[in-house]
């Protein structure tokens, strides 16, 4: 991985100037209160070396040979019951009385949902709303792919209906930062579920709408890539990608503390929340199954 090398600052102990002034902005009090999440990157770090034990640039949350869709019985989360056990590419079991499929608030069937690279659609509802369809795993590229896409069709999207098993870290960031940028709503919809990074990219809505049969779940990252890294190198990583994730969910106004059920959960489950965690935690504005496009 590239990084500054800190021996080769005068003083290597000494904070970066640009990290202070985050922090002084910030309102008196928040350092102290979030303080526990960034101790636990230490588990963020231990993780990049136990789950796979390497890593090349990018933090991932999970596998990057991410299994075609698999259909697995996910009982509903409840207090105190929220985790659920995790493999790549598991998508909702259809049930006698229900198809898990993820549709639109009309019924209308999105695309099957997929474990490949992320794709996009554009469309408009019967009365004539503009929306984009996200399907699929957050790769290198995929953010400016949006970007392009959105631009392609001249901005006009005012919802994005969002479906996928999570994938890049650095890229559901800088997905969910055009998203805010242009003030789109989005929407996990019904029989939808959103994994992993993928909630960092729901954070990012002007208004974030879940269906109440929505599944929404968030587990640890990991490193990826051919190269060994150093337990200091595993650590200063696991300690930059906490941090930028808190700055950007504090920015998106999305409670930063949502993020210990990720560090919380090994890669092998997955922590799945109730509509109560995603009202409280402000990850969900809207939870409702009377959902109009306007």
């Amino acid at each position: 991985m590239a990084e500054t090398n800190r021996s080769s600052r005068p003083n290597p102990f000494a904070p970066e100037p640009g990290l202070i002034g985050r922090f002084a902005a910030l309102p008196e009090g928040w350092l102290i209160q979030k303080l526990f999440v960034l101790m636990a990157v230490a588990s963020v770090a231990g993780l990049a070396l136990d789950a796979g034990g390497y890593f090349d640039a990018d933090p991932l949350d999970s596998p990057e040979d991410i299994a075609a869709p698999a259909p697995v019985d996910i009982p509903r989360p409840r207090p105190g019951d929220n985790l659920r056990p995790y493999r790549p590419g598991m998508i909702p079991r259809p049930e006698p009385t229900r198809k898990a499929e993820p549709s639109l608030p009309d019924g209308t069937p999105l695309p099957e949902p997929d474990t490949k690279r992320m794709r996009f659609s554009f469309d408009l509802d019967a009365a004539g709303v503009p929306f984009i369809v996200a399907s699929g795993t957050l790769e290198t590229g995929t953010a400016e792919e949006f970007s392009r896409f959105d631009q392609t069709h001249e901005s006009q999207a005012r919802y994005l209906f969002l479906v996928s098993h999570g994938g890049l870290v650095h890229e559901a960031l800088a997905m969910g930062r055009h998203i805010r940028e242009r003030a789109i709503k989005i929407v996990v919809p019904r029989e939808g579920f959103c994994f992993s990074a993928c909630p960092l990219v729901l954070a990012a809505g002007q208004e974030r709408v879940v269906y109440p049969d929505a599944w929404i779940g968030l587990h640890q990252t990991y490193m990826a890539g051919q190269n060994k890294p150093t337990a200091d190198e595993a650590f200063e990583t696991g300690q930059r990608s906490v941090a930028d994730i808190m700055f950007y969910l504090e920015a998106m106004d999305v409670d930063p503390l949502v993020w210990r059920f990720a560090i919380d959960t090994p890669p092998s489950q997955i922590h799945m929340l109730s509509m109560e965690d995603l009202l409280a935690t402000k990850l969900a504005t809207i939870v409702s199954k009377n959902i109009k496009l306007k």
